[in-house]
C-alpha cells in the first residue's frame, strides 16, 4: 500500500493489526484493543493508524529519526512494543499490542529499528 506523508511517497513494507493504548501516560491515556489499530512499517516511517467503527479515528506517524527508542511490553494484560519518540504528532505514551508482536519486532529490526526488552510500564 502506499501512502502520502508531507509530499513524499511512502510505500508500506508490512503492516498488522492489533490495538493501540495512547495518551499523555499510561494512567491519563486510551485503550483501542484489537482490532481497532493497525501498525504500518514504511522505509522511513513507522504509523499506527486507529479506526474506531468509523466513528473516531487517529493516525500516529512517526519519522525513524524521531523515534528514540521502542521497547518490548511483556504484562499480564499487554504483550507489545511502547515508541519513545520526539514526533509532535504523535501522543507521549503510545503503545502498539498485536497478535505476533514477535513478527512486528522483526520488522521493525529489518527497517533498522532496535527495540529492547522491558517488563513495566
Amino acid at each position: 500500500m502506499k501512502e502520502q506523508e508531507s509530499g513524499l511517497e511512502m510505500v508500506e513494507t508490512y503492516s498488522q493489526v492489533g490495538g493501540v493504548q495512547y495518551g499523555i501516560d499510561w494512567l491519563l491515556g486510551l485503550v483501542f484493543p484489537m482490532p481497532f489499530a493497525t501498525l504500518k512499517i514504511f522505509p522511513d516511517a513507522v504509523a499506527i493508524e486507529l479506526n474506531f467503527l468509523n466513528l473516531f479515528r487517529r493516525n500516529f506517524t512517526m519519522k525513524k529519526a524521531e523515534i528514540s527508542s521502542v521497547q518490548r511490553r511483556r504484562m499480564p494484560s499487554l504483550r507489545g512494543i511502547r515508541f519513545h519518540h520526539s514526533s509532535s504528532a504523535c501522543p507521549p505514551y503510545l503503545i502498539f499490542s498485536g497478535v505476533d508482536i514477535e513478527e512486528v519486532i522483526e520488522s521493525l529490526q529489518r527497517n533498522g529499528i532496535s527495540v529492547t526488552d522491558s517488563r513495566s510500564i
